[in-house]
């Protein structure tokens, strides 16, 4: 479903060399509601943005397991015919699907503000790591 944003959120994150994830995460949050506004209404009835929330949730599930899928193939861990096909364009499409479908379920729960989680987490792992 998301090929065609693959090679277009591919492309965009190979030019965000330098750039802290935050401001490429705030990025993509801005593409996606520019790009594609039929996931993504303003106000949407509660309801109908709940049925939303469960749709992007299975898929965030389906797209990790592709992800999974072409990382056993990365390592070499599938059968022969799998691994004659592969190449690593595939795992990065698929990383991408994940981040892409992740960023579209986070936008539907009005609630969440992703900036401020990752300086939370970002400094709560820097503790930690100091410890």
């Amino acid at each position: 479903m998301y090929n065609k944003y693959s090679l277009l959120i591919k492309s965009y994150l190979m030019k965000t060399n330098g750039i802290k994830m935050e401001d490429v995460i705030a990025q993509l949050l801005e593409f996606i509601k520019d790009r594609d506004k039929k996931f993504l209404s303003e106000d949407p009835p509660s309801k109908l943005n709940d049925i939303r929330i469960l749709g992007r949730t299975v898929k965030l599930g389906e797209e990790v397991g592709e992800l999974n899928n072409d990382i056993l193939r990365y390592l070499g861990l599938q059968r022969q015919d799998k691994l004659d096909s592969f190449k690593i364009e595939d795992l990065e499409e698929e990383f991408v699907d994940v981040l892409f479908t992740l960023l579209i379920l986070a936008e539907r729960v009005p609630e969440l503000n992703l900036s401020r989680a990752i300086k939370r987490k970002i400094k709560k792992i820097k503790q930690r790591d100091n410890a």
